[in-house]
């Protein structure tokens, strides 16, 4: 008897091919709503022999910021018949593409060929929220759904993935979510071992979003079925000094399977151990305790080479918790195993953790022995702690070599010491080791301050606490130019910040809130296409900028385009600064090969403007990009940024900027530096006719910064050029910049604080911005 879903898929199947085929040379939208990787996979397969039209797949990447132009681009070039577009569920941004999509959604009607969304249950749904209009063209989604016995099947395949600790098993929510609720809609009980393993693998994802409770709550779900009712419990084979956690489990389990393995027993114990571990220092004593039990389990298992595996996560515990003669017994059964399982890194790893506990008791010869045989190990194999420590293969090195450094200088050997702390500070990037790097360099200053180099020392004390600000650790660090927070040069990872999130980040950090807020509403607005910023020298102009308002644009979007800022603050050579930042911005997008890169770096040995050509008569001599012109081709098109660019070539990168769908905002900072450099008048028309140009481009915005008491040289740029918006009542163009009210002062002081979690008493900040704003009334 065939299975009803099956031939639910079936018929459903044959609706799909025969939309296809009866709608050649137009376009029409459907929508296909399927769960699953696998079942997908083979109805495209399906789909591609019962068709005889030729259909494109087309698979949008994470990093994906328009569909519409990415069909265009794609099949621009060679003609299709259909065209199926994968991946959605994959797409980091995808509310940005999905209301780009619905603001160009009569863009489509010129494809000549159908569109095939293929979605999940959670796309669906953000589609029917972020572009209504775009998918009310679409009739009810085609639905593909797998039977029963496969959701069953790929649930068990996918836990047994777990268990065997696949190293390129990556569990999916919305999969597992979509397993779960169609397994619940069948009306059929599952096994309990099954049960288990959903439990433990939506641990998994909640661990993964670093949801630590959560995870926690699943992973005691899956462990009540493979632990056995709670007993007295003492461990044999790595019990190091401390009663287990075994006679204080509170789990009264429903299930119990007296032939459970242990293996998978231990699996479990092992996230509870990593998660406890992931919660934070308080919670590491229930760290250690799940951990040997898990241990334990693996070698009642027999299964010493997983023993080997995760021995080395029970000593990074205890090294936490500074229990250094339980960590010195692990550490020489560790090194007995890893002689026989393991790789050179966790061996490496025993040595480390030896020369800590000979480092705590002060035996120095010993620990440095300890320290360079690690390190040994480590150089004949540079690239074996990468399978460890994720993504950066310098930070085992590191670590060693503090522990080398902090050695010799017990021994007197101080030269050394700073030669070896210097080195590992090259080594050791603070966005993947924070504490280690604060670490070095507090060593490193303490080491320079004995020894009387008090300038080595200061500089140290000054990068200390630049890096505690950028890293949320400090609240204040005096005067200076403030530097995005990490959240912004974080934003190409993959991880679990929101583009929202990380936008809302970088203006806090600013200390600019609503400046940084209200800058960003007239980059968007239409009639905003120049914006002037004035202020007192020192007031934060630059600060305002390269902290907030530039890393804000660079992760915002603006009718579905890609914003571009470029950044320009050396006026020596303008035209050079400007090609290498609207080059760099290609090159992050994969617009310019190397080759071209290197042919632009002689871009400021070209001569003054005002000598290399005739400026009036040569801007207009390129042809702009005529609204008629084919997009594809000009998508396809690679701008001559070379030796030999000029005004005219920069101004065709920004003309293809814009069908490149990306909004291109100039940002000239300290721009009264512009008029120290070119002292006459006839120096500077070359940049005066370069802004006319600019504001004649769609979607390119122009936003100049300077002190206010220069303000009066714009006067001569709307003499001698006719710029756009620029009329005789200037000031909707001026954005001023001032100090701040006692009110904001008292805002920027709690964000900071908040963010460094540095309380302060609301009495103290009300005295401390009383005293700071003083006669004035005004906090500078």
């Amino acid at each position: 008897m065939p299975n009803p879903q099956q031939s639910e898929n079936d018929r459903t199947l044959q609706t799909l091919t025969r939309s296809l085929t009866q709608s050649p040379g137009r376009f029409s939208l459907i929508l296909v709503r399927c769960n699953y990787t696998n079942l997908r996979d083979r109805i495209l397969a399906q789909v591609e022999n019962q068709c005889s039209i030729e259909i494109r797949q087309l698979t949008l990447s994470p990093s994906a910021k328009t569909l519409y132009t990415t069909i265009v681009t794609e099949c621009g070039e060679q003609p299709t018949d259909a065209v199926m577009v994968l991946g959605l569920e994959s797409v980091m941004a995808l509310d940005d593409l999905l209301g780009a999509t619905n603001k160009v959604r009569d863009q489509f009607r010129s494809l000549p060929f159908p569109v095939v969304l293929w979605v999940t249950d959670r796309v669906l749904r953000q589609l029917m929220r972020v572009a209504p209009d775009f998918k009310s063209w679409a009739g009810p989604p085609l639905q593909f759904k797998l039977p029963y016995e496969e959701l069953v099947g790929l649930l068990a395949q996918q836990a047994e993935q777990i268990f065997a600790e696949e190293p390129n098993f990556i569990v999916e929510g919305d999969e597992l979510e979509a397993i779960e609720q169609d397994l619940h809609s069948s009306g059929e009980e599952l096994a309990p071992e099954l049960k288990a393993s959903l439990a433990l693998m939506k641990g998994l994802i909640q661990y993964r979003d670093n949801q630590f409770d959560a995870a926690l709550d699943y992973y005691q779900q899956s462990l009540a079925f493979f632990e056995p009712p709670p007993r007295a419990f003492q461990s044999q084979n790595y019990d190091v000094g401390e009663k287990h956690l075994g006679d204080k489990l509170s789990i009264q389990p429903k299930l119990y399977n007296p032939n459970a393995s242990p293996k998978p027993q231990g699996i479990v114990l092992l996230q509870l151990g990593l998660a406890y571990y992931r919660k934070g220092e308080q919670y590491w004593l229930e760290s250690k305790n799940y951990l040997q039990q898990c241990l334990d389990k693996f070698a009642e298992a027999q299964r010493q080479d997983l023993v080997a595996k995760h021995i080395n996560q029970l000593g990074k515990v205890l090294q936490g918790l500074e229990d250094w003669e339980s960590l010195e017994n692990l550490a020489q059964k560790a090194l007995e195993l890893h002689q026989n399982h393991g790789n050179p890194g966790r061996l490496a790893e025993d040595y480390g953790f030896l020369a800590e506990v000979a480092l705590q008791s002060q035996r120095w010869q010993e620990a440095k022995q300890w320290a360079q045989q690690a390190l040994a190990i480590l150089e004949k194999n540079p690239n074996v702690a990468e399978k460890l420590f994720p993504p950066a293969s310098c930070l085992l090195p590191s670590a060693f070599s503090i522990i080398l450094a902090k050695s010799e200088q017990g021994l007197g050997e101080i030269t050394n010491a700073i030669r070896n702390l210097e080195q590992a500070k090259e080594q050791t990037q603070p966005q993947h080791q924070l504490g280690l790097y604060l670490e070095i360099l507090q060593e490193l200053r303490s080491l320079y301050f004995a020894q009387g180099q008090y300038r080595e020392a200061f500089y140290l004390k000054l990068e200390q606490r630049e890096v505690e600000s950028r890293y949320g650790l400090r609240a204040f660090v005096g005067a200076g130019r403030l530097q995005p927070p990490v959240s912004f040069l974080r934003r190409g990872e993959k991880n679990q910040e929101t583009v929202a999130e990380i936008v809302e980040d970088i203006v806090a950090a600013s200390g600019r809130q609503q400046d940084v807020e209200r800058l960003i509403e007239r980059v968007n607005r239409a009639d905003c296409k120049l914006t002037v910023i004035h202020g007192q020298s020192g007031v934060g102009k630059s600060s305002i900028l390269q902290a907030g308002l530039v890393p804000a644009l660079e992760v915002s979007h603006f009718e579905g385009r890609e914003t571009v800022p470029i950044f320009v603050d050396v006026y020596t050579d303008w035209l050079g600064e400007l090609g290498k930042g609207l080059l760099d911005n290609q090159v992050c997008r994969g617009g310019f090969s190397q080759s071209i890169l290197d042919s632009t770096n002689n871009l400021s040995a070209k001569p003054a403007l005002s000598e290399s050509f005739d400026t009036t008569n040569n801007l207009s001599a390129k042809p702009a990009l005529s609204e008629s012109s084919d997009t594809t081709n000009n998508l396809s098109t690679k701008p001559a940024l070379s030796e030999s660019s000029d005004l005219p070539t920069i101004l065709e990168q920004l003309r293809q900027n814009e069908h490149r769908h990306q909004l291109t905002v100039l940002i000239f900072d300290q721009f009264e530096e512009f008029f120290f450099v070119y002292k006459d008048q006839a120096s500077r028309r070359p940049f005066y006719e370069f802004l006319r140009h600019c504001l004649e481009i769609p979607y390119v915005k122009i936003i100049l910064s300077l002190r206010e008491d220069y303000l009066h040289y714009l006067l001569e740029l709307t003499r001698t050029t006719n710029l756009e918006g620029f009329d005789d009542n200037y000031k909707h163009l001026l954005y001023y910049l001032g100090n701040f009210s006692p009110a904001d002062a008292k805002s920027i002081i709690w964000n900071l604080t908040q963010r460094s979690q540095f309380y302060l008493e609301p009495n103290l900040v009300e005295e401390l911005v009383r005293e700071l704003a003083g006669e004035v009334g005004e906090v500078r």
